[in-house]
């Protein structure tokens, strides 16, 4: 009995050794819009990004619902004043209008402030 649970540990640790990069991965803020409704057959999105300019291609999700969405990991977004735009592409090639300019802006959090010792209440 002790050699099954010791190899069940085993699993254990090895699965979750396996998973923690995947849930690292996923923690970083990510690109969206509204979804798409089920039948919308959209292989991916185009991103027009202004840090370096340049225009990304990213693949669209499909979530239980059928319906669809882009979901571009902006893990190495810079620090800085930054605007987005993107468009759909269906399955024959046909693209949609540039969306609406996103800005936004990243930057480092402000210092802390108001350091105090206080007392456990």
């Amino acid at each position: 009995m002790r050699h099954i649970t010791t190899a069940l540990s085993l699993t254990l640790i090895l699965l979750a050794l396996t998973l923690l990069p995947y849930s690292l991965s996923n923690a970083a803020p990510f690109l969206t819009c509204d979804h798409y409704p089920t039948g919308s057959l959209l292989p991916h999105f185009i991103i027009e990004r202004s840090w370096p300019p340049s225009t990304i291609t990213t693949p669209a999700i499909t979530n239980p619902d059928g319906s669809q969405i882009p979901w571009w990991d902006m893990a190495g977004t810079p620090n800085g004043t930054h605007t987005l735009r993107m468009k759909a592409v269906n399955i024959f090639g046909d693209e949609s209008g540039w969306s609406e300019p996103f800005p936004f802006e990243r930057a480092a959090p402000s210092s802390p402030a108001g350091q105090r010792i206080k007392l456990a209440p």
